[in-house]
């Protein structure tokens, strides 16, 4: 008798890869809206090496746009809510939090660990400092962004000869 697997469906197609997404290693920064989009559909994926880092804890306003987060995690750490909401969609997951910094509390040799980054940012400053350390650790990173009817998504590989973020303001 074989058993169920959570990604039976997935493996259904030809050329998808599932112990590729499985080994995988992502660092998303800024667990706001977009993050808590990005970070559901990593884990319903079955992406299990997660990093999460943003500074700021829940607001009431967060509650209309964020499907990670609740009424009681008001004031509570973004990073620790979703960690958690994360793990109750996917319990195999991985999940190293960092409340904290992106400029100063990420070490670029943490950063090298990690096959791609995913800014889900509201700052330039933020995305110049993702992208500096993208290029520094030599992995790429994609931006994405949304606005009150706009929308942002642009890749950026160090490998590749092509404009970087910085390059592209």
């Amino acid at each position: 008798l074989e058993t169920e697997s959570r990604y039976d469906r997935h493996n259904l197609i030809e050329w998808w890869d599932q112990n590729k997404l499985k080994k995988a290693k992502i660092l998303v920064a800024g667990v706001g809206a977009l993050g808590n989009e990005v970070l559901k559909n990593l884990a319903l994926l079955g992406v299990e090496n997660l990093t999460l880092i943003d500074f700021d804890q829940v607001s009431i306003s967060n509650l209309t746009r964020s499907i990670l987060f609740r009424e009681t995690d008001v004031n509570l750490p973004k990073v620790e809510v979703a960690k958690q909401r994360l793990l109750d969609i996917n319990p195999e997951l991985n999940i190293t939090t960092i409340n904290g910094n992106l400029e100063f509390d990420l070490r670029l040799g943490f950063v090298q660990e990690h096959d791609l980054i995913i800014g889900c940012l509201d700052s330039i400053n933020a995305r110049w400092v993702i992208n500096q350390l993208a290029y520094r650790a030599g992995i790429p990173w994609l931006n994405g962004g949304i606005g009150v009817s706009e929308g942002e998504v642009s890749f950026f590989d160090p490998k590749e000869d092509t404009a970087c973020y910085e390059c592209s303001l």
